[in-house]
Parts: structure tokens; C-alpha cells; sequence
């Protein structure tokens, strides 16, 4: 497993990623699920630039902070570039559900 240490990046840096096929058809041979956690999409563009190589992405959007708009936008340039949703986490939300969803979900 490998980690990229976004932390390490300053206000304004991006991180950037080589698209090699190569590295991903081997990957495929060692491993039965990849999971890429790529930084957020205004730091960098590897959620677009792996599309080519994966088979499906889920986005992660921080709930509170994120305007409502730039989920769309990422969606659609993924789709532009081939790439298929998956689905969508809405992370970090202090949204309390109603209490028949809290008995569904335990």
C-alpha cells in the first residue's frame, strides 16, 4: 500500500500523477481491489488523470464545505474522461436524520 503524503503540500501546491498504463495493468496482477484516494480535485487532477485505469470512482464530498455545484463539475469532467460514478459519501456532515432512518440504520 502506498500513501501520498498530502499533508506535505502547501497552500497552492498540487500534486501530480503520470498516467502509465503499464503501472496500473501490473498493479491489476497483485492485487484483486485497488482503492486510490486521491487528493481533493482543486489541489490536483488524479481523480481525472487514473479514469483511463479504474474501474469506477466514488466521490467524496465534505458536506458542510462544499459548494454544491463542484461535485457536478467533477462528475461530469470524470464522465467526460470515461470514467463511470459509482456513488457519492457525504462526509463530515452534522446533518441529524429523522428518527424512523436512525431505527434502519442501527
Amino acid at each position: 500500500m502506498r500513501r501520498f503524503a498530502a499533508e506535505g503540500l502547501r497552500a497552492g501546491q498540487r500534486a501530480e500523477v503520470l498516467a502509465d498504463s503499464r503501472y496500473w495493468r501490473a498493479l491489476r496482477q497483485h492485487a484483486d481491489t485497488v482503492m486510490i484516494d486521491s487528493p481533493v480535485s482543486d489541489r490536483s487532477d488524479t481523480a481525472v488523470i487514473v479514469v483511463p485505469f479504474v474501474d469506477a470512482t466514488v466521490l467524496v464530498v465534505a458536506a458542510e464545505s462544499t459548494a454544491a455545484n463542484e461535485p457536478m463539475l467533477l462528475r461530469d469532467e470524470i464522465e467526460a474522461s470515461g470514467g463511470r460514478i459509482a456513488g457519492v459519501v457525504m462526509n463530515r456532515s452534522t446533518y441529524d436524520p429523522p428518527a424512523f432512518l436512525k431505527r434502519l440504520t442501527g
